[in-house]
């Protein structure tokens, strides 16, 4: 990415977003009002420094170091800036399915935390990250299968979430009625 401070300016008019890592959390990129905004000129400056690409994985270079999300299709309107990293995976050797479940993998979390500087908003460096090293599957189908294991059951576990909340809501109104007397058991 790119720093604003010396480049550009933020929320200046622009209509396109500048991703910066409040933007992403669980894999997905939100461009919506919290996302600052930048002019066509500011996208250009960042899109010949970052050159980013659908499959491409960001990563979190500060606060939450390592949070990992896909770029699920080529940015058009956006960008990111220098707080966040951009990997791209050899797709002969490695899938940017598996590679999001590496980061998010505990041991991955451990190197990361263990690599990072900094007591108060703790970040890594691209030399640090560059020295970490991972195990993986040796073959891509391996990969796949494993990611797409992974992937249903976070489909699942968002599934249970959703129905847990929507239990919590109707406990909450059961309460009030029962609680105030406007409903009365017999």
């Amino acid at each position: 990415g790119l720093n604003p401070r010396q480049n550009f300016v933020l929320n200046s008019g622009g209509l396109n977003y500048y991703v910066t890592i409040k933007n992403f959390h669980n894999g997905e990129v939100f461009l919506d009002d919290e996302c600052d905004k930048i002019d066509d000129a500011a996208l250009a400056l960042i899109n010949n420094r970052s050159d980013l690409r659908k499959g491409d994985l960001l990563l979190s270079s500060i606060g939450r170091v390592g949070d990992p999300c896909i770029v699920k299709s080529d940015p058009i309107n956006w960008n990111i800036n220098e707080s966040v990293f951009a990997l791209r995976p050899n797709k002969d050797i490695i899938t940017v399915e598996f590679l999001y479940y590496i980061f998010k993998s505990d041991e991955m979390q451990r190197k990361l935390n263990d690599s990072s500087t900094g007591s108060t908003l703790t970040s890594i460096k691209m030399g640090h990250l560059k020295e970490l090293t991972i195990n993986i599957a040796p073959t891509l189908e391996e990969q796949t299968a494993i990611a797409t294991i992974l992937t249903d059951m976070d489909t699942e576990i968002a599934s249970l979430e959703a129905k847990k909340e929507k239990f919590e809501l109707i406990k909450k109104g059961m309460m009030q009625e029962l609680l105030t007397g406007r409903v009365r058991l017999v």
